[in-house]
């Protein structure tokens, strides 16, 4: 195709002339012709002339009008009829005036049956290399030229006819085909082999040998390989990449947010971005959910509307394994902040008990801790529904000693033995052994009468600001009374039980009486 141009003289002008491949050759030297069909479009005052004109062709081995030598005769050609601007001349100029230099025509018009000058258009029409076919009636080959093989396979710009190839050129290849995209050339846009589309705008199809390249680009110059989809030749695909390293274990790598809209989903929209400024996805419907990471904990979160979930509206995971829900601050290895909830039963810790809602073991630390700051409100509270028990305790239950509600300890003595024990504060070295031995209690006895016993007992903790109960037994079927006297000789972890008759007569007999000491 040739050049496009605009170009007037007096009221006349020539625009967007092209060139057809209308040139006849015979099989036969002798009888081959050198015509050409010339076809172009024709204005008059700026409108698309229509009528018939007589116009004349030159042929110039020069651009510019008015130079160079004119290349064989010139051709006169009357009543060319112009409909809407387009007309056709078949012209001869004879073979000999292409030998393979530039050639230019320059046209002459006007209209037909006037006696006007006829109006030269200028510049001169480059003589595209299709002409340049005729020189096939020679069996010299015209470099850059179009070729035939005689079986109706063509080459442009080479001789080689490769097997199978219809048509084989060498060079860049423009083709306008119309529409809004522009044109499309092949060759070798940004310096590698492909295609492009080029109008306001440009898209490339490229190949580097590793790597294929589609971009786009708001421009007519070539788009970076960033701006649309790369792959290369181990089938991994890049989008929004320069590049894609040839040995990527990633079938898929997108640099950049991305947005995929299930069909007929519920939720809405997935997109991968930086949600909150993080790394990570959101689910996007009516409401939010996020999966994002900062670098320092991952959080699952949502929230009614499009915005971000706040960081405390889900489940969050910090570095060293430590669960939070309700909090993107988890200080235990699981932290919840708020309520909670569990339908059947709670586990924590290596315990088995397929019968408990709610199984806690221990290693050194509370089982269970219950902290209140209102006096008014329990920390645990405990119900014992249609007769059921509230609280049952496989084991001994102890109490802060300046805290009520618990017995602190109990004693059953006779005479100086520890019959059966229990120490719900003692001294820590003794704890382990509450039960054992005198549980952390000492007994110490005073000189006593037939009738009267009198037993200093220290529990190893303060007893003067507690509530105790002596209960004494009895000898030989004869009631037993006792008096119980607080730090009787100044030390405030002792007390003093005096046990006798009731009806202070003497037993007859020397053995002591027993009597259950109960501190609250």
């Amino acid at each position: 195709m040739g050049p496009q141009v605009s170009r007037s003289c007096r009221a006349f002008g020539i625009l967007a002339t092209r060139w057809l491949a209308s040139i006849l050759i015979a099989h036969s030297a002798a009888a081959q012709e050198a015509k050409m069909a010339y076809q172009g479009r024709l204005t008059e005052s700026g409108l698309p002339a229509n009528g018939l004109f007589e116009m004349r062709f030159g042929l110039f081995d020069t651009p510019d009008t008015g130079t160079g030598t004119r290349q064989g005769a010139e051709v006169s050609v009357s009543d060319v009829a112009a409909e809407n601007g387009v007309f056709t001349a078949l012209l001869d100029f004879g073979v000999s005036v292409f030998d393979g230099t530039p050639r230019f025509l320059e046209i002459s018009v006007r209209r037909a049956g006037s006696t006007n000058s006829f109006a030269t258009l200028s510049p001169r029409q480059a003589i595209t290399p299709v002409p340049y076919a005729i020189r096939t009636l020679s069996a010299t080959p015209v470099p850059g030229g179009v070729q035939s093989d005689g079986s109706g396979n063509v080459a442009v710009g080479t001789a080689v006819f490769p097997p199978g190839i219809r048509l084989n050129v060498e060079g860049a290849t423009r083709v306008s085909p119309g529409g809004n995209g522009g044109l499309v050339q092949i060759g070798t846009p940004n310096g590698e082999t492909g295609l492009t589309i080029a109008g306001t705008n440009r898209v490339d199809l490229r190949f580097n040998r590793d790597t294929l390249t589609l971009a786009a680009g708001s421009n007519s110059g070539p788009p970076p390989p960033w701006n649309g989809l790369t792959l290369n030749t181990n089938g991994n695909v890049g989008i929004g990449l320069a590049s894609l390293a040839s040995n990527s274990l990633w079938k898929l790598e997108v640099n950049g947010p991305t947005r995929i809209t299930p069909v007929g989903a519920a939720g809405g929209a997935i997109q991968f971005s930086t949600p909150n400024s993080e790394t990570g996805m959101s689910i996007l419907g009516r409401n939010r959910a996020d999966l994002r990471f900062d670098d320092a904990s991952v959080k699952l979160v949502a929230g009614p509307g499009n915005g971000p979930p706040g960081n405390s509206s889900g489940l969050s995971i910090d570095l060293h394994g430590r669960v939070g829900i309700g909090t993107s601050s988890p200080t235990h290895t699981l932290s919840v902040a708020g309520s909670a909830s569990v339908a059947d039963r709670l586990q924590v810790g290596p315990v088995l008990l397929p019968s408990a809602m709610l199984e806690v073991a221990s290693a050194g630390q509370p089982a269970i801790r219950a902290e209140s700051a209102n006096r008014d409100i329990p920390a645990v509270s405990a119900s014992g529904l249609t007769h059921g028990r509230a609280i049952h305790a496989d084991g001994h239950v102890t109490q802060g000693r300046i805290n009520g509600g618990f017995v602190k300890a109990m004693v059953v003595i006779s005479g100086l033995t520890i019959q059966r024990c229990f120490n719900g504060v003692g001294d820590e070295s003794t704890t382990p052994e509450l039960t054992q031995g005198n549980c952390g209690i000492s007994i110490s006895k005073v000189e006593a009468d037939s009738y009267v016993d009198s037993t200093y007992i220290d529990f190893g903790f303060r007893v003067t600001d507690r509530f105790i109960i002596v209960t004494p037994g009895q000898r030989s079927n004869r009631l037993a009374v006792a008096n119980l006297f607080y730090a009787p000789r100044g030390i405030d972890t002792e007390i003093a039980v005096v046990v006798g008759l009731a009806d202070g007569e003497e037993s007859g007999a020397d053995a002591p009486i027993p009597f259950t000491v109960v501190v609250f």
